[in-house]
């Protein structure tokens, strides 16, 4: 789940939160725990077992919740709460750049990387000169690319397709933006679509955390899909050719799922935080559970194929923020398929 105004466990803000989760709610979320232990019973087939690449610091808010990874191997991964991004590249040391307003309600979504090298990060603040698309420079420097809403926006999932347009989601205002990358209108955003499709169900709240509407997206075979977290669903938008959004539809009901990625067969990968598994979705919608918390897992929030020698192999962050102890860590679980292009 990724949600920029969820703050971790044990703050005033879930407490008061959780004042306010009516009775009538628990029944609907009663339902949807019951749905994802059935998505959690043991994996049909082993695909073998998680290995822990790097655990962050939850004290310092350091929970991770998206990772990418780039052709050349280089390893971004988004630690929210705290407002920062994690850089890597293969043989270097790990380093940590920190957006404005860490510490005081930005939170880090997402990062992309463009065929030219270029790293984008959704960031979402209660600070409008914060709020948008952010650029990554080699040496570090951080620059806002494009505004996007502040107010009543949770900036979250983000993806680029083949002409270099960026895809964002709002998990609050129940929208994707559009930002492109090239071209004049290079660096506005813009709603590219708005639907109930894509909304979150008022006061849907579980421990205090309300359920995100659109969360995850992805671009695989010329289409933007996306997770509805509170719905329950994934869904597909085609992509034309002039940019605007085709019809928007339920591509595989029923799936719980925070982010997700393909391969290059067609199966979608799906992670349910905070339900503890990460899945594999066949094209025909069965479901095979891949890993789940008596593996290791600490809250799946995000997961992408590596690249190079790695793209059999599923890297996964776990946020932390339900589990107890509190663990946030980036892991990775080789499933035997390459992952498809990101674009």
């Amino acid at each position: 789940m990724s949600v920029h105004a969820r703050t971790p466990a044990g703050s005033s803000s879930r407490r008061r939160a959780a004042a306010v989760a009516v009775s009538f709610l628990a029944a609907a979320l009663g339902s949807m725990y019951a749905a994802a232990q059935a998505q959690a019973a043991p994996a049909t087939s082993g695909t073998g077992t998680l290995r822990t690449v790097q655990v962050y610091d939850y004290a310092k808010q350091q929970t991770a919740e998206h990772v990418t990874i780039a052709p050349d191997g280089a390893r971004y991964v988004s630690l929210g709460f705290g407002g920062q991004l994690e850089v890597e590249h293969p043989g270097g040391p790990s380093r940590i750049l920190t957006f404005p307003g860490a510490g005081a309600g930005t939170f880090i979504g997402a990062a992309v990387v463009a065929p030219d090298g270029a790293v984008y990060v959704s960031v979402g603040s209660a600070d409008p000169a914060v709020t948008g698309v952010w650029t990554v420079a080699p040496d570090g420097t951080l620059a806002r690319y494009a505004a996007l809403p502040s107010q009543g926006s949770e900036l979250n999932g983000m993806a680029m397709d083949s002409q270099g347009n960026l895809y964002v989601a709002d998990s609050n205002l129940g929208r994707i933006y559009r930002v492109p990358t090239c071209g004049p209108a290079a660096g506005t955003g813009q709603t590219w679509v708005q639907s109930q499709l894509l909304d979150p169900v008022p006061g849907q709240i579980l421990d205090g955390i309300a359920f995100p509407g659109a969360n995850g997206v992805a671009v695989f075979r010329g289409r933007l899909y996306v997770s509805n977290s509170a719905q329950e669903n994934i869904l597909s938008i085609p992509l034309t050719r002039d940019g605007s959004p085709g019809p928007i539809r339920i591509a595989y009901p029923g799936i719980i799922s925070d982010d997700i990625a393909f391969d290059v067969q067609g199966n979608l990968y799906t992670t349910t935080d905070p339900f503890e598994t990460v899945n594999r979705v066949a094209p025909d919608g069965t479901v095979t559970v891949l890993a789940n918390s008596s593996d290791g897992l600490t809250g799946p929030s995000s997961v992408a194929f590596g690249t190079g020698r790695d793209r059999t192999t599923l890297f996964i962050t776990d946020l932390g923020v339900f589990s107890t102890p509190h663990i946030s860590q980036l892991q990775s679980l080789k499933v035997g398929i390459p992952g498809a292009s990101v674009r």
